[in-house]
């Protein structure tokens, strides 16, 4: 690639770490020893964001997050129930599944509960379809559980969200 765009116009390169570009990238250091190696930040970052994730402390609100998506994605009436309830709401966007194979998409996903919670909440209300041991997270009335969920559902997000937007914008 670098004879194609010409030596003179390559002045470094990003790889991540994996096996087969790591020969790559020692090929490349002895051919072109001022072409500078950079490391992959976007994997660095995303690092950081799995190990905000494996705290204690946001266990409780990313099982919920997990959970309430499953349930909206699996069952036809709690599909039907949000989308209506989002809609009378005014609320445009809906819940974002946590993915394995992109950046942050655990924290995007939170926000994205943390959006819909109003339409979660009236989906609920509607009481067509029972949704499961989450339900008790999105009432109304703010109890200790509701309380503790939005708490730590705000800090997991407002640590994140720096880190997820700069993943955004190096993507």
């Amino acid at each position: 690639v670098i004879d194609r765009i010409g030596a003179k116009h390559v002045g470094g390169y990003i790889c991540d770490s994996t096996g087969n570009t790591r020969v790559s990238r020692r090929v490349v250091d002895r051919e072109r020893p001022t072409v500078i190696v950079l490391p992959d930040g976007c994997h660095h970052i995303n690092n950081y964001l799995k190990n905000i994730a494996k705290l204690d402390y946001f266990e409780s609100p990313i099982l919920v997050v997990r959970g309430t998506i499953r349930y909206f994605h699996e069952s036809h009436f709690a599909i039907a129930d949000l989308k209506r309830a989002r809609l009378e709401l005014d609320i445009t966007r809906g819940l974002e599944s946590i993915g394995k194979t992109r950046f942050a998409t655990l924290f995007r996903s939170s926000r994205s509960v943390q959006q819909c919670s109003p339409a979660i909440q009236r989906a609920v209300s509607y009481g067509r379809d029972s949704f499961n041991s989450f339900q008790d997270y999105f009432g109304e009335k703010m109890t200790r559980s509701v309380f503790d969920f939005t708490h730590k559902l705000d800090q997991l997000i407002n640590i994140g969200r720096p880190a997820a937007n700069a993943l955004t914008c190096l993507e």
